[in-house]
């Protein structure tokens, strides 16, 4: 009976021939199919896989046969094409050779979308042979579509994907890491090798066959020439070193010798995401992608990655939020911003300040556009809108505190510029005087910042542009007490009526390119502007009207009301002679 004896997991080097077993050969010579001793290579592989029963020696065992042999020709045809392990199947938008990038892979205007949403604009980068590429960006950026579309698993909408060659072995682990969890640990490493496992599972059956042919001589030839050509083709694949690698990986990861046979049900998720990291290492891959390999690891096996990572010349793409990790790893950094990529030599840090430069970079440009927006805006708005002033006058003496006021666009805030050398007049000038002037501008949005500043710095003139904008009631009223108790000069643009009759004792009402001049208080500015005045009281009765109606027991004649009329006109009057008081006080003072 023939027979292939199997020791410590190993094949015997012969193959031994019990003759008492099997029938008398011819006397005048031997089968013109010579048995030949065969020497076979050993295997190291001990992984158990599923066979097909043992075959017999029955004419419908040898045409089964004769199928297997056919498989395995098969096997061996398509086993000759590196590629034919990889991923098949899809078309894909790819453009490779050598002579468009030496190795790696390299982005070309890529373009991604999903039910409208665009993910992926214009996204061009490479990453070649000893490069460590870092891809960040924020969740949702399109970072994993950009592996899944190097690894064939996506088509892009737009752009090439050039691959350096056509049969590119790219392994690529995702989050969502793939374990069998009625496997062995062993058995899940040796599920890597799927071309290997295939050779060594056709081995398992030749072997089986060959031990129940015991009579068919034409059938043990067969199985013989089909045993050297799969002895060959183990050669080929390296099959001897399969377990070698596996028992080599697996201590570096962190796991035992007992835990070889322990089933991967029983391992926690860490311990998974450590098989699935071992598995595409055992590929030897020509390119690795790895999304969020520090997942669900701990400290010391992220260590151990960087330093097993730094040592390996393949090109790989990372995506990580663990920063650490990419410090220590990345040798250029991939930002994807708005659908848009931005490459950065160097690792994390070195991207965080060269983007912090080229941030900085922008702003000022930005500034810089602005800036020159603004001054062709103020241009075509004089150019367009005419003058503002035209042969104005104004002198303000210490202690004054003045309201400058007019319609909007008038130059209110123009002149106040003007008054600070902010910008300079087309004609004309402006002079401050001699006796140590030092004024301080705030704008609108600055008025607390004025209220706390001007009462500690030393100032002879303080500009306001509209300065009870946006502060409440309490803060106008601590602004007017403020004021009012400045002894400097106050100049300030409001449309704040209330505040203005609360500090001011001299109107300036910029109007047809004009400067009218009311050397008094507000109520004394409406008393000589007629216009204003009948506004003001239209305004009042207006308020009246929508005030709440309370119930009297007689309602205010017409006769009444000609009265009241009256007796605010007469109010006015006397404002005016008090303003002429001041005014003539201060003269003679």
């Amino acid at each position: 009976m023939a027979a292939m004896d199997l020791l410590s997991g190993k094949l015997l080097r012969s193959v031994r021939l019990h003759s008492p077993a099997l029938p008398s050969p011819p006397s005048t010579s031997l089968p013109s199919r010579r048995l030949r001793r065969r020497r076979l290579a050993p295997l190291h592989c001990r992984l158990t896989t599923s066979s097909s029963p043992s075959t017999t020696t029955t004419t419908t065992d040898k045409q089964k046969e004769d199928s297997k042999t056919q498989d395995i020709s098969s096997l061996l045809s398509s086993s000759s094409d590196p590629s034919s392990s990889s991923a098949a199947g899809k078309k894909k938008r790819s453009n490779s050779g050598a002579s468009s990038i030496p190795s790696g892979v390299r982005l070309e205007n890529i373009s991604k979308s999903y039910k409208g949403a665009t993910v992926l604009k214009d996204v061009s980068w490479e990453v070649q042979r000893g490069e460590k590429v870092g891809l960040v960006g924020v969740n949702g950026a399109g970072k994993t579509t950009q592996l899944r579309i190097i690894a064939g698993l996506e088509e892009p909408d737009g752009g090439t994907v050039v691959k350096a060659k056509d049969n590119m072995k790219i392994a690529f682990l995702s989050q969502e890491f793939e374990v069998s969890a009625s496997r062995t640990v062993r058995e899940e490493f040796f599920s890597a090798f799927a071309e290997e496992m295939e050779v060594k599972r056709r081995l398992d059956q030749v072997q089986a066959a060959l031990e129940s042919a015991t009579e068919d001589m034409d059938l043990m030839g067969r199985l013989l020439d089909e045993l050297d050509l799969l002895q060959r083709r183990s050669q080929d694949v390296d099959l001897d070193m399969v377990e070698v690698k596996v028992q080599k990986l697996m201590p570096e990861l962190g796991f035992a010798p007992e835990d070889a046979d322990r089933l991967v049900a029983s391992f926690s998720g860490g311990w998974k995401m450590r098989m699935s990291l071992g598995k595409i290492l055992l590929q030897d891959p020509d390119l690795l992608l790895l999304d969020e390999p520090t997942n669900h690891v701990d400290l010391d096996t992220i260590e151990w990655l960087e330093s097993y990572l730094k040592t390996q010349d393949v090109p790989m793409v990372i995506i990580s939020h663990d920063r650490a990790f990419l410090d220590q790893l990345c040798t250029k950094i991939v930002e994807t911003e708005f659908g848009v990529s931005k490459t950065y030599k160097g690792n994390y840090s070195e991207y965080i300040l060269a983007k912090e430069i080229w941030v900085q970079t922008q702003y000022a440009a930005w500034e810089k556009q602005q800036k020159e927006i603004e001054q062709t805006k103020e241009l075509i708005n004089r150019l367009g809108a005419g003058m503002l002033f035209n042969n104005a006058n104004l002198i303000v003496e210490r202690g004054e505190k003045i309201a400058i006021i007019g319609p909007n666009g008038c130059g209110k805030s123009t002149l106040l510029k003007l008054i600070l050398g902010m910008e300079k007049p087309q004609g004309g000038e402006v002079i401050l005087g001699d006796h140590n002037v030092l004024p301080n501008y705030f704008e609108q949005n600055q008025a607390r910042l004025a209220f706390c500043k001007f009462m500690v710095t030393p100032s002879t003139l303080l500009i306001l542009d509209e300065p009870t904008n946006h502060l409440d009631i309490p803060s106008k009223e601590m602004l007017e007490e403020a004021i009012s108790e400045y002894t400097g000069t106050v100049i300030t643009v409001s449309h704040d009526r209330y505040f203005i009759k609360q500090i001011v004792n001299r109107v300036i009402e910029v109007t047809d390119q004009t400067i009218q001049d009311y050397k008094g208080d507000y109520n004394y500015y409406l008393e000589r502007n007629l216009e204003a005045r009948e506004r003001e009281l239209a305004r009042e009765e207006e308020l009246e009207e929508k005030a709440p109606k309370v119930k009297a027991k007689s309602k205010m004649s017409k006769a009444e009301k000609i009265a009241r009329k009256k007796q605010k006109m007469q109010a006015f009057q006397q404002s005016k002679q008090k303003s002429k008081g001041l005014k003539n006080a201060k003269r003679w003072n």
